[in-house]
């Protein structure tokens, strides 16, 4: 028996086989209504009929601020969308374990799938407010209870809750949504997706559920015994539809190949198989208590999250080299190869030997200047532009025995008083011009301008020794008082590509301190790019003048890189790029090959790491990498664990999503003078091995190799990545103003951007995005918009 869908629907199959068996039988036919509605009298009477204003509003109430569960997006979309199908077993009880649950609950086993489908997808995604599909028959009449036709829809189903609940307390909100879904079914599909479109293919869903009961019970026609041969569908009619098989019975998602990977409905299922079995059992439990993975799984997952067995590429792990810390692993390459170039700013070129040499002299100073020569054991405060006097003053404070508090003079004096304060600084090392720009710091000051006459001691004091897998002393303070110890930075630092580095971050940033110790530590050369040589221009010419080999760009200085100067990057072959996360969009621009990485503002700049990607060819069929995709930002570096854990601190599964939370001896020690704040983010390991793990607050997918996604990010990130992906859009920045969403948008040329104004955030076309010296978006430099409440204006410039 063959039909195809646009004939008859699953109804309409029950009425054909109920029709057959009764031939079948040598039973008396079956006498159909003389009175039946086909789909081509619902058509009609549809069309005459007056709009149903007030189910009209029903879906717009309903369905006001619904998002989309957000299952990730494919990097490299097929050339043709597909359909594949995941099965997973049911335990042979299960359906009448919920038909029971449902009668004792007053309910209806659609409203007990749909809740428990519902708490799978929290666990999955995190959301507690979602929208699920389900078919509604549109079988209210009796005038269409034996017709043979496609008449059935689709209702979005919204269901939120707050809180905890168990299977008991979210069976209720979701029955009560689908039986207010279905009271409203009659209303055109048309008008329900003009009210949220959150589905890829207009859709307000992209997630469905069907519960199938056998069509036949007992398996028979008449006298013949039949065989049932589920099938596979060959074209996906939503990205996702999860159906209830009671014959098998078994859970069936049927996906869309070319928008999802098979690990997103593999986990969906299993979750949903999970909760189900173990709510049943008991249900007045909350749905989150119920782990997903057994032991031994939890320790795969775990043992994913570590780095790779490689050796790092600094002196301070070789046991034949034994060393202090930091500034003698520096000193032992500058005795080894004096002349050997460090880092060149401009047209000055400092060797190691000349460099530690200054750093000494600065050290001597600084000693001298806090009263005789014991090391110095408070942080010493650095206020220096990016380039190589700020280097050696940094190394200065570590060969004192101290450890820098990195200030940027973009900042304002303000926020370097407060830092000088909690972190209970003994010195500042800056110029003069600083200095007056700053005003009294309360704590003595070294001008670098004005440096008095010191003789270096012959052995510099120690810097902080320590043992792997100890703690050692603080190193450096970067951030809002991140602390990172000379293991800390060590461990981080030996992941870094030995060659010439650009330095291009900010100088109080956990990226300036990876590329900093990340080049002396590696005996590299750094290229310093200062302020205000951020351009794309300037990377170029710095990248062919001196043969640059790698560096640690964010996404958006990459951005401009690749699309004003597209040749700029491709000499490179260790390309870093981190911030907010990279696109498909980005990587099918890019001449070179970069590669993804995370790292948290507060913790190492570079905790996991993606091998570079093969980026689109110009055969690849348009499609999703036009608009986006999710570019995994691969596994944990060496000296770093990357883990995603749910709430309570248990490892996802993959293609779910999580908090990111970091371990191992690259997290910094805490932060300055903020004990709360250390509590709170650096937390006991739960699995016993006594170390602690850093609460990054980053939300992330897992997949199945334990590469991680970082996925969410706050709203107006959200809003940069959509206008990003539009083909028109050349640069855009978002912001909040004045409790308002402001995306400000350089147009390409010839683009149409109408499109644009539905969007969530008030759209400010703009000639250019005004940058700092840093090469970030000047916020302060953009235009406030007006009001959106206001009568618009008549254009005002060509642009507009």
């Amino acid at each position: 028996l063959v039909v195809h869908h646009i004939v008859a629907d699953g109804w309409s199959v029950g009425v054909l086989l109920q029709e057959l068996a009764t031939d079948l039988s040598g039973l008396p036919p079956v006498l159909r209504p003389s009175a039946v509605d086909e789909p081509v009298d619902l058509a009609l009477r549809e069309a005459a009929t007056a709009p149903d204003a007030e189910g009209a509003r029903f879906w717009a109430r309903t369905l006001a601020g619904a998002e989309p569960l957000g299952f990730p997006v494919r990097l490299d979309e097929p050339p043709e969308q597909a359909c594949a199908t995941v099965r997973e077993p049911l335990p042979p009880d299960l359906p009448e374990r919920v038909r029971a649950f449902a009668r004792a609950a007053r309910t209806t086993e659609h409203g007990v799938y749909l809740a428990a489908l519902a708490a799978a997808c929290h666990r999955m995604t995190g959301r507690d407010d979602v929208v699920i599909g389900v078919p509604h028959a549109r079988r209210g009449s009796p005038r269409t209870q034996s017709s043979v036709g496609f008449l059935v829809t689709s209702l979005p189903v919204r269901v939120a809750w707050t809180g905890d609940p168990s299977l008991t307390e979210l069976t209720g909100p979701a029955t009560a949504a689908l039986r207010a879904a279905t009271a409203h079914g009659e209303v055109p599909p048309d008008v329900m997706g003009e009210q949220a479109r959150t589905g890829g293919r207009g859709q307000p869903f992209d997630l469905m559920l069907t519960v199938d009961p056998p069509l036949l019970p007992g398996g028979r026609l008449g006298d013949l015994t039949v065989e049932r041969i589920p099938l596979d569908a060959r074209a996906a009619k939503f990205p996702l539809v999860v159906g209830v098989d009671l014959a098998e019975p078994a859970l069936r998602c049927e996906y869309d190949t070319s928008r999802l990977d098979a690990e997103v409905p593999a986990s969906l299922a299993r979750t949903l198989r999970t909760l189900l079995d173990a709510a049943l059992t008991a249900p007045d439990v909350p749905l989150t208590d119920f782990p997903l993975l057994d032991p031994g799984e939890t320790h795969q997952r775990l043992t994913l999250g570590h780095p790779p067995t490689v050796s790092s590429s600094t002196d301070l792990d070789d046991p034949a080299t034994p060393v202090t810390g930091l500034g003698e692993a520096v000193t032992a390459i500058a005795r080894r190869e004096p002349e050997r170039v460090a880092l060149v700013e401009g047209e000055r070129r400092l060797g190691y030997g000349d460099l530690v040499a200054a750093a000494d002299r600065v050290a001597a100073a600084v000693r001298a200047r806090l009263g005789g020569d014991p090391p110095v054991t408070r942080p010493v405060a650095v206020l220096l532009e990016r380039g190589i006097d700020q280097a050696v003053a940094c190394l200065a404070a570590v060969r004192a025995g101290g450890h820098h508090l990195a200030l940027d003079p973009a900042h304002p004096a303000e926020q370097h008083w407060d830092a000088i304060a909690r972190s209970d600084a003994c010195l500042l090392l800056t110029t003069t011009d600083h200095l007056l720009t700053l005003g009294a710091a309360g704590i003595p000051a070294l001008c670098l301008d004005h440096l008095p006459p010191t003789t270096p001691t012959e052995t510099p004091a120690p810097s902080g020794a320590f043992a792997f897998g100890v703690g050692g002393r603080p190193a450096a303070v970067v951030g809002a008082g991140v602390v990172f110890t000379h293991e800390a930075v060590a461990w981080t630092s030996g992941s870094v590509v030995p060659g010439v580095r650009l330095h291009t971050a900010p100088v109080s940033s956990p990226a300036a301190l990876t590329e900093l110790w990340g080049t002396l530590l590696t005996g590299s050369l750094g290229v310093i790019l200062g302020p205000g040589e951020l351009t794309p221009d300037a990377v170029g010419k710095a990248v062919r003048a001196h043969g640059v080999t790698g560096a640690l760009l964010t996404t958006r200085l990459f951005g401009r890189i690749t699309h004003e100067a597209p040749d700029a990057l491709t000499p490179l072959t260790d390309l870093l790029i981190g911030g907010t996360a990279l696109t498909a969009r980005d990587l099918r621009e890019s001449q070179g090959r970069p590669r993804a990485t995370y790292g948290p503002p507060e913790g190492p700049a570079v905790a996991a790491t993606a091998p570079p990607p093969h980026p689109p060819t110009p055969d690849t069929p348009p499609g999703r990498q036009e608009a986006g995709g999710d570019v995994p930002c691969g596994r944990a570096v060496v000296g770093v664990e990357v883990h995603v854990f749910d709430g309570r601190m248990r490892p996802v599964l993959p293609g779910a999503v999580g908090e990111i939370y970091l371990g191992g001896p690259g997290l910094p020690l805490g932060y300055l003078g903020r004990p709360g704040r250390t509590a709170e983010r650096l937390v006991p390991s739960p699995y016993g091995t006594g170390e602690r793990l850093l609460r990054t607050g980053a939300r992330a997918r897992v997949r199945t190799d334990g590469s991680v996604v970082p996925v969410g990010g706050t709203p107006a990130h959200r809003a940069e990545e959509r206008l990003a992906a539009h083909p028109g859009v050349r640069d855009v920045v978002a912001m909040e103003r004045d409790a308002a969403l402001v995306a400000y948008v350089v147009p390409g040329p010839g683009a149409d951007l109408r499109e644009l104004l539905d969007e969530d955030a008030s759209v400010q076309l703009v000639d250019r995005i005004p940058l700092d010296g840093d090469g970030e978006p000047d916020l302060d430099l953009l235009p406030v918009p007006a009001l959106r409440e206001q009568a618009p204006a008549a254009p005002a410039t060509d642009l507009e």
